[in-house]
């Protein structure tokens, strides 16, 4: 387990070994790119970095265990030759979990909220990590089929204490809590959750949010504004209580939260 002090803001670098995701699909497929990325995320500022080989993005096709896992294996190999800073693995599969951990993975990035696979908490437990659970509906391939809510904050608050529940009686003492940005929600939902994120406090947790790239962004300010427009979203949660920001932008986002952070100070959040 690493120790980190989540009051003060702490960013998480994407790496994405996939051919399909919607923002950098197909530039970390090879051993040698992954590395130049994740070597520029942590010079960047990264305080740990999220490895993940199946696109989450709206509309994509799933992907089996053995392909998932092919495309891990060689960074898994060689991470800890070449990195200190801590990673966690982004998946949805215990299996593909357990090899991440085995690997030295400190956190899994289960973006259901071990929804699909009931034996994640377990998995995450015996190997004393941590667990970032994410609130999402569907499938990515269906979560952006109209999704409606009646109160959306008191969904995504039941669904995450639901997780707690389970990943305590699993024996996961670490768990990070993500409302899920763009995972069956329209841009206006979106909005409103990170207005209100503060709900999640009484959940005593620290909160992560992704905006980074997201169509959200794009909606509100174009294709230009994606980095722009990202920061701001970044600095909007952050005075609402997020501390961990899943970005691609990390030098940018580390320079706005070290502004935000002489401003604002520290979040009012939970020990």
């Amino acid at each position: 387990m690493i120790e980190l002090n989540w009051r003060a803001p702490r960013i998480l670098g994407i790496v994405n070994i996939t051919p399909d995701s919607f923002s950098d699909g197909g530039q970390c497929l090879s051993l040698d790119a992954a590395l130049r990325h994740i070597e520029q995320l942590i010079q960047a500022g990264a305080d740990m970095i999220d490895i993940g080989a199946e696109s989450t993005r709206p509309g994509a096709e799933p992907v089996s265990e053995a392909d998932e896992a092919a495309r891990l294996m060689p960074l898994l190999k060689a991470y800890r030759h070449h990195f200190d800073t801590p990673f966690s693995i982004d998946t949805t599969k215990s299996v593909i979990a357990d090899l991440g951990l085995r690997h030295g993975a400190a956190y899994v990035n289960d973006i259901s909220a071990f929804r699909v696979d009931s034996a994640m908490p377990d998995v995450i437990a015996q190997h004393g990590a941590g667990a970032i659970i994410m609130h999402s509906i569907g499938t990515p391939k269906t979560m952006q089929n109209n999704p409606q809510y009646i109160d959306i904050m008191a969904t995504i608050t039941g669904v995450l204490t639901t997780a707690i529940h389970q990943g305590a009686a699993a024996g996961i003492s670490d768990i990070i809590l993500d409302p899920g940005l763009g995972f069956g929600k329209t841009p206006a939902q979106n909005a409103h959750i990170i207005r209100h994120l503060s709900d999640l406090r009484a959940l005593e947790r620290p909160i992560l949010v992704g905006p980074s790239r997201k169509s959200m962004i794009r909606h509100w300010v174009g294709d230009t504004g994606l980095l722009t427009g990202t920061l701001g979203a970044v600095v909007a949660a952050y005075s609402q209580g997020a501390t961990w920001f899943r970005v691609h932008d990390v030098h940018e986002v580390k320079q706005a939260l070290t502004v935000a952070h002489q401003c604002l100070g520290e979040p009012t959040v939970h020990a």
